[in-house]
């Protein structure tokens, strides 16, 4: 089952059934207490009072229901045959996880899968390096280091494929419509 624990959905299971199927010999209630004991309500599990198809004159019972995680640590501390099957279980599959390797077929999947991402970071990249180094900095008009005004360039930017270097076309500003191609890689 899957419950809200902590604006958190998470998996979860009854600890009264965790109880039965652990074939603990002690009352449910002492049980229950001693297991969740270093546990966080509302965080680790949840509890509730169980009103409904009361006997006349009976208690209600308090249902817990607690998180997958929590119900594999406590299972994991019970001192009987159950206790130890399950403990044995984790540690077989903790075993095999950490014996199996991972295969070249999930490595070559996983770096192509990445490709996209890479070859989209390597083009902001240079995107950005193109802006540090040619677009201006400051108010229209007004004189870079050179002496010469910003702004007065028109920029083109533009990416040659089939491995040929990125170029970029930057207008001169003493003579319009001449245009200076430079290799990005050069920048760096």
């Amino acid at each position: 089952m899957t419950v809200t624990i902590n604006h958190e959905t998470v998996n979860a299971v009854n600890a009264r059934d965790l109880w039965k199927f652990l074939g603990s010999k002690r009352q449910f209630g002492n049980w229950i207490k001693d297991r969740l004991e270093g546990f966080i309500e509302g965080q680790d599990y949840v509890s509730n009072k169980n009103v409904k198809n009361l006997p006349a004159g009976g208690r209600p019972e308090t249902e817990y229901i607690i998180s997958l995680d929590t119900a594999k640590h406590i299972a994991m501390l019970e001192r009987n045959e159950q206790g130890r099957k399950v403990r044995q279980y984790f540690i077989k599959i903790e075993k095999q996880y950490h014996r199996s390797p991972v295969s070249n077929i999930a490595i070559r999947q996983i770096a192509e899968a990445m490709m996209p991402v890479l070859e989209e970071r390597a083009r902001l990249k240079m995107e950005l390096n193109f802006a540090r180094h040619f677009l201006p900095v400051g108010q229209p008009g007004e004189p870079g280091k050179d002496g010469k005004p910003k702004n007065f360039y028109r920029r083109g930017f533009y990416t040659s494929r089939n491995g040929k270097p990125v170029t970029a076309l930057v207008e001169r500003y003493d003579q319009p419509g001449l245009f200076d191609e430079i290799e990005l890689k050069k920048l760096n």
